[in-house]
């Protein structure tokens, strides 16, 4: 006999803004096909990226303010006209990408073409963004991606492995 493992599945949908109106979106495919919320992400025009927080009610965007400086936003669903948290990083030209680990809360921000990994705690009950550590690599980053929590030495300590 097989078991699977289920688990609860959002059927919205949040699209990241598009060049012309900086407006991050959320869709509910179950209500109508239109945007069900909306709001102006970031400042900057240039790339952003999104990734939910699991089953809670949040997600994480990346993207440019007006200043063209990398920042980080922790957006509540529910209440959406401005965000929870916002956390400016630096002036690099890359688009960072979200990692994020529902489980530990754990958010790494990994920029292609760049030498440098973020990690920080997401804690959307106090809403902030609290760093954790900055690693520097040996050579410059192609992609990343979270390695599953099946794969993790638990035994020794480990977390967390990009």
């Amino acid at each position: 006999m097989n078991r699977f493992r289920v688990s609860k599945f959002r059927h919205t949908e949040a699209r990241p803004p598009r060049r012309e109106d900086k407006q991050l979106r959320i869709f509910d495919p179950r209500t109508k096909p239109r945007a069900s919320q909306s709001t102006q992400a970031h400042e900057n025009s240039r790339d952003s990226r999104l990734a939910w927080m699991g089953t809670w009610e949040h997600l994480v965007s990346t993207g440019f303010n007006q200043m063209r400086e990398r920042e980080v936003k922790l957006w509540d669903t529910r209440f959406f006209s401005s965000a929870l948290a916002s956390l400016t990083l630096d002036t690099s030209l890359g688009c960072l990408m979200p990692l994020l680990d529902p489980d530990s809360g754990l958010l790494v921000l990994a920029g292609k073409g760049e030498r440098q990994l973020y990690c920080y705690e997401v804690v959307p009950q106090q809403p902030a963004l609290s760093p954790v550590t900055q690693c520097v690599l040996e050579s410059v980053l192609r992609g990343a991606a979270l390695v599953p929590r099946q794969a993790l030495a638990v035994m020794s300590c480990e977390v967390l492995r990009v």
